[in-house]
């Protein structure tokens, strides 16, 4: 499969910012054609992460989906990313319609599930706020919902001077008070072959390894963003390279954390929606997908979950643009990201992260 340019990360806000946005592989299926009632009518079956995700898709998306014509009835497939992908490669060889009419998959993942056949093309023609999507996020298999960048998470009353580097996560003098997670590895790998390479690690996260392996017994292990944020909010650690949009979350609950992009740079994650290729319902897909794509529904999300809206046609606060936002030195700061080379090593940083770093 041909893999289409990388583009920038695009601007956050009026003054700056800029995104991720890597087309998918070539070869991808034409749209699914319409099945089901029109307008969307019928049952839409969303697959999600679940927690204060569905919370908010449920708060916040469902009211503008009722608005519309026809609207579905939205069910919701609650399940994590590698249960639903795995969901979507069993349903696929079945070749008759599958469970699912929105997947939710970060953007790693929808290029897994792209470079497998399993998206169907978006028509942007169905997608009414389509027009206003950030042109370096629009994709032809996936719809951009929520974005944010990897940032060092730090204890104000415990880190001092505050980091400016990756290096802080190798101090002798922050052993036993930085949280890595069991489930996220790809923040390590960029973290560590950065920190090596002194900036952009371009398509070698490999070349961090061995930093990796010296942080054996320096870190806590936690399963979950829950766990790690309440190891943040309590002291039990004092360190973590996660997104900027945990670090807003966690310092809205009262915890004493700052966030800073270090100099060795960064990286983006986006999280998207797509339509399977036998999604049994694609006109109640489209008419979610389209509410989630709503002005509001964007900025509710901004607000509460502190991910950053992709649609050109919202107006956060500046207050809220400073929380969540990055500055244009920042921006530059913030490193295009190959995501087929990604995905094709996903797999095996995994079981070498787990086997040798998290279970030791």
């Amino acid at each position: 499969m041909a893999q289409l340019p990388r583009r920038q990360f695009l601007k956050l806000s009026g003054a700056a910012g800029a995104t991720l946005g890597l087309a998918a592989c070539g070869g991808a299926p034409p749209p699914n054609p319409g099945a089901g009632g029109g307008g969307g009518a019928g049952e839409a079956v969303v697959g999600t992460w679940g927690g204060d995700y569905q919370k908010f898709q449920q708060d916040f998306v469902e009211p503008v989906l009722a608005r519309t014509d026809g609207a579905p009835t939205v069910v919701y497939d609650v399940a994590d990313q590698v249960a639903r992908m795995t969901k979507m490669r069993t349903e696929g060889q079945t070749g008759g319609p599958g469970t699912i009419d929105v997947t939710a998959l970060s953007d790693q993942q929808a290029q897994e599930m792209a470079n497998a056949s399993l998206l169907a093309r978006i028509d942007p023609a169905r997608l009414s706020n389509y027009a206003n999507i950030r042109e370096d996020f629009r994709n032809d298999l996936w719809v951009p919902h929520i974005y944010s960048a990897g940032v060092i998470i730090y204890n104000t009353e415990h880190v001092n001077p505050a980091p400016t580097s990756y290096d802080v996560f190798w101090d002798p003098a922050y052993a036993g008070r930085i949280g890595i997670m069991s489930i996220q590895w790809a923040t390590e790998y960029f973290m560590a072959a950065a920190l090596e390479a002194g900036g952009d690690p371009g398509n070698d996260w490999d070349a961090g390894w061995q930093r990796m392996l010296e942080r054996k017994g320096t870190v806590r292990v936690y399963e979950s963003q829950e766990q790690l944020g309440q190891a943040l909010m309590s002291g039990e650690v004092w360190l973590a390279y996660n997104w900027k949009a945990r670090a807003y979350q966690w310092r809205q609950a009262g915890a004493p954390l700052a966030s800073v992009v270090p100099r060795e740079g960064t990286f983006p994650v986006v999280f998207t929606v797509g339509v399977p290729v036998n999604a049994p319902n694609p006109d109640g897909a489209y008419a979610y997908i389209d509410a989630m794509l709503d002005p509001e529904a964007q900025l509710q999300f901004g607000q509460n979950m502190g991910y950053w809206p992709t649609v050109t046609d919202v107006n956060p606060s500046p207050e809220l643009t400073s929380e969540i936002g990055f500055t244009p030195e920042e921006e530059q700061n913030i490193h295009q990201v190959d995501l087929s080379y990604l995905a094709q090593n996903n797999e095996r940083w995994r079981q070498q992260y787990v086997e040798q770093l998290i279970n030791q």
